[in-house]
């Protein structure tokens, strides 16, 4: 057995900044293509690099929900029966299979050296139509996935070969109302992946397969590490918040309870989010998903940790989440629907999460923040008469409530998503 390279400080600096400027190319490829206002405007996508594992162990500046579960997501990819080979191209919005809601399409492609994988790319982009049985990606009075409407892509393969497996392309056309829209969508989420695994396999070319892969596993390390020394700065304890969706008439007449238990360990190296003394899924759109209560609780908990901690998997698998399946805070159960899972409810428990922290120190505490889907955030759909009464649906993005005060601060100007 070959001894493993070590890996100096040096270039780790060097490797981990390469990896954070190629999710940086994959963003722009993505808001430079696209064709909808949803991604190419308002911006509502992200990008991740994961490594040979599906650990993710890069992320350039994304949406903390469409991403810090993003391994997660990928994990799938490993029980697909034809396995994984160089050119496939992988397909999932199912949040019964790691993802988030119907509407965020991930792409994930494997990057292979010398017939080795060494890390997968991945590009999500919310749609502006996923199919549903309403014209919006937002239903949030769906009583299951079937009046939900939208198709459910459970980590199948869109491309092999480099080339679009075409019944899939045909059928995803077929059921969306602004197909041409989708499909210039559907390149731009292609066109990232691949320009991350082009540059990522020059990169191996650069360094070398075994340097890489031993960079990989010394910067999870790395992350794990720092994430450590940060957790044994709080003290040990245990505290519990609650916190509350508003009611929705005739959705949630009485609102959503949200009860949050906090553990931290700082010997140990852990922060535990019990989320288990949740509610049963309800008939609605706006159950939360195993990926969405995952990104929501660490998200929280990130936000509240120096920022110089490497967002990997080796520092956020220091963040324990714990979730029942088929609570409205937890892993979801077919086929209750996760239509709205990456805004209001995920909104109120990353909030919380963050507000809890006042308990626990006085330096890292947050207020509660406004709501993220405010009247200014719209889904507009119609026929346009300039163009032969032509279907279109898109989402304005308008404006946003006032975010929440910390220490020395009286609020974020900046706030939109927690």
């Amino acid at each position: 057995m070959s001894e493993r390279i070590i890996v100096e400080p040096y270039l780790m600096a060097v490797l981990s900044s390469r990896l954070y400027s190629i999710g940086i190319e994959m963003t722009n490829t993505m808001i430079r293509s696209a064709r909808s206002l949803l991604m190419s405007i308002c911006r509502d996508l992200s990008t991740a690099i994961c490594d040979r594992n599906g650990e993710v162990i890069s992320l350039p500046p994304c949406i903390p929900v469409h991403v810090a579960n993003m391994g997660l997501t990928t994990v799938p990819c490993f029980d697909h029966p034809e396995g994984i080979q160089k050119g496939d191209l992988f397909l999932t919005n199912s949040p019964y299979y790691g993802n988030t809601h119907h509407a965020d399409y991930t792409y994930i492609a494997p990057v292979f050296y010398n017939d080795e994988l060494m890390f997968f790319t991945a590009a999500k982009g919310h749609q502006a139509d996923c199919g549903n049985s309403i014209p919006s990606t937002y239903h949030s009075t769906a009583r299951d996935l079937y009046e939900e409407g939208a198709i459910d892509w459970p980590c199948i393969k869109v491309q092999k070969d480099y080339q679009d497996v075409h019944d899939i392309i045909k059928i995803a056309k077929m059921r969306i109302r602004v197909p041409e829209q989708w499909y210039g969508d559907y390149l731009a989420g292609v066109g990232a992946a691949r320009i991350g695994e082009r540059r990522l396999m020059q990169l191996c070319e650069e360094y070398g397969g075994e340097l890489i892969k031993n960079f990989c596993d010394a910067y999870q390390e790395y992350g794990e590490k720092r994430m450590i020394e940060e957790i044994g700065k709080f003290p040990k304890g245990e505290w519990d918040y609650v916190i509350k969706h508003d009611p929705i008439p005739d959705v949630l007449p009485e609102g959503v309870r949200i009860y949050i238990k906090c553990s931290i360990d700082p010997e140990e190296g852990y922060i535990t989010i019990d989320l288990r003394e949740n509610e049963d899924s309800l008939p609605c759109g706006l159950n939360l998903c195993e990926a969405t209560t995952l990104a929501s609780a660490r998200t929280g908990v990130l936000n509240r940790i120096s920022p110089d901690v490497p967002h990997n998997e080796g520092a956020m698998k220091r963040i324990r989440v714990l979730m029942n399946e088929g609570n409205v805070i937890g892993k979801a159960k077919h086929p209750y629907s996760s239509s709205v899972a990456t805004t209001n409810v995920a909104d109120r428990l990353i909030s919380g999460v963050q507000a809890l922290f006042n308990q626990i120190t006085d330096e890292r505490g947050m207020a509660e923040g406004g709501a993220v889907q405010c009247p200014a955030v719209s889904v507009i759909s119609g026929l346009d008469w300039r163009r032969n009464n032509e279907p279109y649906v898109n989402q304005l993005f308008c404006g946003m409530t006032g975010g929440p005060g910390a220490k020395n601060h009286d609020g974020w100007v900046t706030y939109q998503y927690p």
